[in-house]
Protein backbone atom coordinates (compact mmCIF):
# COMPACT_ATOMS: atom_id res chain seq x y z
CA UNK A 1 0.00 0.00 0.00
CA UNK A 2 1.48 3.41 -0.71
CA UNK A 3 1.01 6.34 1.23
CA UNK A 4 2.78 9.69 1.09
CA UNK A 5 5.34 10.17 3.75
CA UNK A 6 2.81 10.85 6.96
CA UNK A 7 -0.32 9.95 5.65
CA UNK A 8 -0.35 6.62 8.30
CA UNK A 9 0.32 9.17 10.74
CA UNK A 10 -2.43 11.67 9.67
CA UNK A 11 -4.66 9.06 9.17
CA UNK A 12 -4.67 7.70 12.59
CA UNK A 13 -4.70 11.23 14.27
CA UNK A 14 -8.66 10.90 13.19
CA UNK A 15 -9.00 7.68 15.30
CA UNK A 16 -9.28 9.91 18.27
CA UNK A 17 -12.96 11.39 16.99
CA UNK A 18 -16.56 9.89 17.21
CA UNK A 19 -16.97 6.42 14.71
CA UNK A 20 -20.45 5.97 13.67
CA UNK A 21 -21.55 2.86 11.83
CA UNK A 22 -22.13 3.49 8.52
CA UNK A 23 -23.35 0.25 7.38
CA UNK A 24 -23.06 -3.53 7.95
CA UNK A 25 -21.82 -6.37 5.49
CA UNK A 26 -21.19 -10.06 5.63
CA UNK A 27 -17.23 -8.78 5.63
CA UNK A 28 -17.60 -6.56 8.99
CA UNK A 29 -18.88 -3.45 9.92
CA UNK A 30 -17.75 -0.22 8.35
CA UNK A 31 -17.79 2.75 10.06
CA UNK A 32 -17.31 6.33 9.40
CA UNK A 33 -14.72 8.94 11.09
CA UNK A 34 -14.60 12.45 10.10
CA UNK A 35 -12.18 15.04 10.41
CA UNK A 36 -9.75 17.73 8.61
CA UNK A 37 -6.39 16.62 7.48
CA UNK A 38 -3.39 19.60 6.74
CA UNK A 39 -1.56 19.12 3.69
CA UNK A 40 2.45 19.59 3.39
CA UNK A 41 1.54 23.17 1.99
CA UNK A 42 -0.79 23.80 4.91
CA UNK A 43 -3.83 23.63 3.01
CA UNK A 44 -6.56 22.07 5.20
CA UNK A 45 -9.41 19.67 3.46
CA UNK A 46 -12.58 17.83 5.21
CA UNK A 47 -12.22 14.25 4.77
CA UNK A 48 -14.76 11.16 5.66
CA UNK A 49 -12.53 8.33 6.23
CA UNK A 50 -13.93 4.66 6.38
CA UNK A 51 -12.84 1.75 8.28
CA UNK A 52 -13.94 -2.01 8.76
CA UNK A 53 -14.11 -4.23 11.56
CA UNK A 54 -13.27 -7.51 9.90
CA UNK A 55 -16.04 -10.03 11.02
CA UNK A 56 -13.37 -12.83 10.66
CA UNK A 57 -10.29 -11.63 12.53
CA UNK A 58 -11.86 -8.79 14.56
CA UNK A 59 -9.17 -6.46 12.71
CA UNK A 60 -9.73 -3.06 11.98
CA UNK A 61 -8.51 -1.72 8.56
CA UNK A 62 -8.35 1.67 6.86
CA UNK A 63 -11.07 1.48 3.40
CA UNK A 64 -10.40 4.56 2.14
CA UNK A 65 -10.92 8.54 2.50
CA UNK A 66 -13.25 10.63 0.60
CA UNK A 67 -13.23 14.54 0.57
CA UNK A 68 -15.97 15.80 2.95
Amino acid sequence: MFFRPGLERDLKSLLINEATLDRQTSFGNIYKIEGVLVGPSAVSIQVATFWIVDSFSNETRFVTLLPN
